[in-house]
């Protein structure tokens, strides 16, 4: 089979996704501070100059991994939304994604390291408090469509909700990662499934 050529557009998306591929996985061993670009590129077979032509540096390669992140969950709560009519499959569904939300160490990873490094780091922190604000109106969005279609009142401001239902997953996230043994799968997946449902149950 012959491959298609990329044309100039095709190939330097492929090369940033490369980089942004790369760049998870170094970064969630290393941890952010402990990598460089030439770690990057090197994991990702191309150059510094292919690195600096596609982010301005480590900073703006590491919100871009976030927000990719971030989108693909946003897309598996979207595909819930349109593929669900009867709303009791809707909850039901929306509850068992949610107590998954756990599983990936890598992805908890990246966002630890990103708060960490945003603690110490007023200008990423400006730029990822940005990011996470935009993750929190898009919950808050799915969270009033939920109550919208099941004809019910959220119990708290949707925003409110929302950062709430982020928080918990993340810490519930990071308790399994550093204690598997202790916070276990089974656990995790209870106490995240039982969380999302008494907060619908209280505005039925």
């Amino acid at each position: 089979m012959v491959r298609k050529r990329l044309n100039r557009e095709e190939s330097r998306a492929q090369t940033r996704q490369a980089l942004l591929a790369a760049a998870g996985k170094v970064i969630a061993k290393r941890g952010f501070g402990g990598t460089s670009v030439e770690d990057i590129v090197a994991e990702a077979g191309y150059t510094r100059g292919a690195f600096y032509s596609n982010f301005k540096g480590k900073d703006d390669l590491f919100i871009e991994l976030l927000r990719d992140d971030h989108a693909e969950m946003l897309e598996v709560f979207h595909e819930v939304f349109r593929t669900t009519s009867d709303m009791h499959d809707l909850g039901d569904r929306l509850r068992s994604f949610y107590g998954q939300v756990y599983r990936n160490n890598d992805q908890c990873a990246l966002w630890m390291e990103a708060r960490l490094h945003a603690v110490r780091h007023a200008a990423f922190r400006t730029r990822l408090n940005q990011l996470i604000d935009e993750n929190y109106t898009h919950v808050s969005g799915f969270v009033e469509r939920y109550h919208e279609l099941t004809g019910t009142k959220p119990p708290l401001p949707a925003r409110e909700m929302a950062i709430g239902l982020c928080a918990l997953a993340e810490s519930v996230k990071f308790a399994h990662m550093v204690n598997p043994v202790q916070v276990n799968e089974a656990v995790a997946n209870r106490v995240l499934e039982l969380f999302f449902g008494s907060v619908m149950q209280a505005s039925e």
